[in-house]
C-alpha cells in the first residue's frame, strides 16, 4: 500500500493557505493517516503527552509494538531532527480509552502482519546538515515484532536519498528461494519530482534476524536520461540458485539527431552478481 499524501482540490486550497501561515507540515510520507486508522509505535520508547508539543504532561509511556488508533493531526514539531505532526490518538487497555498525544516520528509508517510477526518501518531520525539550507541525512529503521508485541529483530540504516521522502510503501515477500531466510522485507522510499529516485531496500528475515540484501533504485527525467536497476532472486525467471542477480540499463539522450529530427539516444546494460551464503550476499 502506498503510504501518500493525496490531495483534493478543497485540501489543496487549504494547504496553500496553511504554507502561507508558515505551518509546515514536516514530512510527507508522515501525511496520509486517516481517522480510524490504527498506527503503531515504532521507537524503543514512546510518550503519549496532554498537548501536542514536547512540553506536555506525560500521560502513558509506551514501547516498539503498541497500537493506538488515530484520531487527527496536531501541530508540527521538529525532534530528533526532522519535522512532522503530532496526532491525538486513542488507547484502549483494560477496557478503558484514553486520548492523547503522540509525535508522529514516533510510529512506523508502514506496518504488514505475515505469519504472527509484524514487519514495521519509519523513519529513526535525522542529522541536520551543516548548510541549514540542505537537507540532512536520514536514517530509516525497520522491525520485526512478535504476537505479543516484543521486539523480535531491528535495523537501522541510512537512506541513500535525503529527497526520497515524498512517498514510501513496505511489503513482506516470500524467501524468494535464499537459504535461510523465512520472508524478505521489501522498503521503498521515493520522491516525486524528476530526477529524484526510488530506491529499495531488502531485508531478509531468518526468523530471529534482519539481514541485509542488494537493494535496487531507478531514477529518471524525462526526455533527458533514465536509469532502471532490477533484482532476480533464484526462485524467480531469469535467476540462478544460490545468487542475486541485478541488471542495469541506462539510456541517455544525445544532442544529435537522426535523419527525421529526433533526438538519439544511447541505451547501455551490465550487471552485478551477488553470491549468497546464507548469511551475507557478496558481489563477486
Amino acid at each position: 500500500m502506498w503510504h501518500r499524501f493525496i490531495l483534493s482540490a478543497l485540501l489543496l486550497i487549504s494547504s496553500i493557505g496553511a504554507f502561507a501561515q508558515d505551518e509546515d507540515p514536516g514530512l510527507w510520507v508522515y501525511n496520509s493517516t486517516q481517522p480510524g486508522e490504527t498506527v503503531t509505535v515504532l521507537a524503543d520508547t514512546a510518550y503519549l503527552r496532554d498537548q501536542p508539543a514536547t512540553t506536555g504532561k506525560i500521560v502513558r509511556t509506551l514501547t516498539a509494538g503498541a497500537r493506538l488508533t488515530f484520531l487527527e493531526d496536531a501541530a508540527a514539531q521538529q525532534i530528533r531532527g526532522f519535522k512532522t505532526k503530532w496526532a491525538r490518538v486513542r488507547i484502549n487497555e483494560n477496557g478503558s480509552a484514553t486520548e492523547a498525544y503522540i509525535w508522529k516520528g514516533l510510529l512506523a509508517i508502514g506496518a504488514y502482519s505475515r505469519e504472527g510477526k509484524r514487519f514495521l518501518f519509519g523513519i529513526d531520525r535525522c542529522i541536520p546538515d551543516k548548510d541549514k539550507d540542505m537537507p540532512g541525512t536520514y536514517f530509516a529503521k525497520a522491525m520485526v515484532i512478535d504476537s505479543v508485541t516484543n521486539v523480535v529483530a531491528a535495523r537501522r540504516w541510512q537512506l541513500l536519498s535525503n529527497e526520497s521522502l515524498s512517498f514510501c510503501e513496505g511489503k513482506v515477500l516470500g524467501p524468494m528461494g535464499l537459504d535461510s531466510l523465512q520472508q524478505i522485507f521489501r522498503i521503498c522510499f521515493s520522491g516525486e519530482a524528476c530526477g529524484i529516485p526510488t530506491n529499495y531496500y531488502y531485508f531478509g528475515w531468518t526468523g530471529t534476524g534482519l539481514l541485509a540484501l542488494p537493494g535496487k533504485a531507478e531514477v529518471g527525467d524525462a526526455d533527458v536520461y533514465y536509469y532502471t536497476e532490477r533484482l532476480f532472486f533464484p526462485s524467480e525467471k531469469g535467476g540462478q540458485p544460490g545468487k542475486i542477480v541485478k541488471t542495469i540499463e541506462e539510456e541517455e539522450v544525445l544532442e544529435e539527431t537522426d535523419k527525421n529530427g529526433n533526438s538519439k539516444s544511447k541505451i547501455t546494460h551490465s550487471r552485478e552478481v551477488f553470491r549468497w551464503d546464507g548469511k551475507v550476499a557478496v558481489k563477486e
